[in-house]
């Protein structure tokens, strides 16, 4: 039933009222029809006296469900679905609402056992297999998501919009980016108001280092619904790449006026005003992060960084270690606490972090570049320098690696290649300004030699 339907059904069904007003099928009939409207208390004000004149009507309850689903009152459509189910058991339209419930409530598994058992009960319910991909991508099984978007893809063109966007943001996830992209963008010409798609599009630009494509898609997404907090927050967390640091903290600002309880948001706001050495702002923000959310690790990680930034080791250090606590493969912080052991000179703790996130992660650079460094710092110069050509081999122009390795070569006595390396690694990254000591001295020595 389409919307110009739905309103002649409404005035169809409003005649048989007047005409049977003891009759519960007529207010069942309407209450459909505002569903389909959107008028969703209207629905239920219908369902009700459906339902009151016959206790016994599923498709009542199933209506009324599905009304409290849309309307967001997610547990009274679980109540409903389930009286629904138990006056007809092989409802499967009954079962979809409450699965879905079941997944907007974060009962995924609840969630997947209803919708599997919806396409059991009907193998063509096309909508089932689409709830039941993006309940796949919410619980991070993205394969499965994907296959069940596909299947929608294939045979269903009226979900086709939504369900190319849900593949997409799948697709995402498993940093198949390209193909997330196109699935995204054929979201998008389906759908030129589709707001999420336009938003999972941004994100995606933003994982791929796109950010000025990631900009000019969160601003479609605002500009199609001016409320949208995580628009604004992706947008923030663009512009911070980009260096546009008052634009970043402008919009995550307002991400977190809409929603003060967003902790990305405080994660990226905090991250921002560390870049620009704004660290009690930092502080605050990292921690109210991690307040809202105590298992949200990147919160963790970011004040930990901050506490680094100012020479607070021990605190960066427990806030590194909280974040490991939390998940014991995330890599990134493995490295930060190792480089906070490496700058506290507690050079065998570094050298065991480091270690460990090569064992997790042998394709990071910044691992063996932490290495060198600690292993330089011992002055076990040999090992210095494979760990800098390790890093090197894994990005070439990794300026601190090329310092290492220039360190290393020459207090291993090679002094003219040490200056070559210390030299480029000078050109790619000025800040290193404490090489410039060094490579006066690797110049006079290989001078000297010479």
């Amino acid at each position: 039933m389409n919307q110009g339907d739905a309103k002649g059904a409404v005035a169809l069904a409003t005649q048989a009222i007047e005409a049977e007003p003891g009759e519960a099928w007529p207010y069942r009939a309407r209450a459909q029809a505002h569903l389909v409207l959107g008028e969703y208390d209207l629905a239920i004000a219908d369902a009700n006296r459906a339902i009151e004149l016959n206790d016994k009507d599923s498709y009542a309850f199933a209506i009324r469900a599905e009304a409290h689903r849309l309307a967001g009152r997610l547990k009274l459509a679980v109540e409903d679905a389930s009286q629904a189910i138990k006056l007809e058991p092989q409802y499967a339209w009954a079962y979809g609402t409450r699965g879905v419930a079941y997944r907007d409530l974060g009962e995924f598994d609840l969630a997947i056992a209803d919708l599997t058992h919806a396409i059991k009960l009907s193998p063509t319910y096309l909508w089932a297999y689409y709830q039941r991909a993006e309940t796949y991508r919410r619980m991070a099984k993205y394969d499965l998501a994907v296959a069940d978007a596909t299947k929608v893809i294939e045979e269903d063109p009226k979900l086709a919009p939504s369900a190319y966007a849900t593949r997409g943001a799948a697709y995402k996830e498993l940093e198949k980016f390209d193909l997330a992209i196109a699935d995204l963008t054929r979201a998008i010409e389906l759908n030129p108001n589709s707001v999420w798609a336009y938003y999972q599009r941004s994100l995606t630009y933003r994982r791929m280092g796109k950010y000025e494509l990631a900009v000019q898609d969160a601003t479609r997404a605002i500009e199609l619904d001016p409320k949208y907090d995580v628009a604004y927050a992706s947008r923030g967390a663009a512009y911070k790449e980009l260096g546009k640091y008052d634009l970043a903290i402008a919009d995550l600002g307002r991400a977190i006026d809409l929603d003060p309880t967003y902790p990305f948001a405080y994660y990226q706001r905090a991250e921002t005003y560390r870049r620009v050495g704004k660290y009690d702002l930092a502080l605050a923000d990292a921690t109210k992060a991690t307040e809202l959310n105590p298992k949200y690790d990147l919160g963790f990680v970011t004040r930990g960084v901050i506490y680094k930034d100012m020479g607070k080791y021990d605190l960066a250090i427990a806030d590194f270690t909280h974040a490991i606590d939390i998940d014991p493969t995330y890599v990134w912080a493995i490295n930060q606490r190792a480089e906070a052991y490496r700058m506290a000179d507690q050079l065998d703790l570094a050298i065991a972090d480091a270690t460990r996130a090569i064992q997790l992660d042998p394709s990071v650079a910044w691992s063996y570049g932490i290495r060198a460094s600690a292993y330089a710092e011992k002055g076990l110069f040999r090992d210095a320098l494979a760990d800098s050509d390790e890093a090197l081999k894994r990005d070439a122009n990794y300026a601190f690696a090329l310092a290492m390795k220039g360190w290393a070569l020459m207090a291993l006595g090679n002094k003219t290649e040490a200056v070559e390396y210390i030299t480029k690694a000078l050109s790619l990254d000025p800040s290193l300004s404490y090489l410039k000591d060094l490579l006066k001295q690797a110049v006079t020595s290989a001078s000297g030699t010479s």
